[in-house]
């Protein structure tokens, strides 16, 4: 995060590629996204995740809208409902 408080990282854990934020400090991985889709990139090992400081929000690419599609979601650093930005 741009507060150094944070890091946010892609998880698999729990069956899906997964969007996690940990205290920089060490602790327990809080899950921001949820449902049965993967946080992805190029390949599934490349997910591609990107923070903007003044808006809170991270973006990312998901399958969330189907397993032969990729779009760029963004969710609120401190978890939520996602948003698609691209069609």
């Amino acid at each position: 995060s741009s507060d150094g408080r944070r890091v946010f990282f892609v998880g698999d854990s729990e069956d899906w590629y997964r969007l996690y934020s940990v205290p920089a400090a060490g602790g327990r991985p809080e899950r921001l996204t949820r449902g049965d889709y993967d946080v992805a990139g190029t390949g599934f090992a490349a997910a591609t995740l990107h923070a903007a400081p003044a808006t809170r929000e991270l973006f990312y690419v998901s399958t969330e809208h189907g397993p032969a599609e990729r779009h760029v979601y963004r969710v609120a650093a401190r978890g939520g409902r996602s948003l698609r930005v691209t069609q």
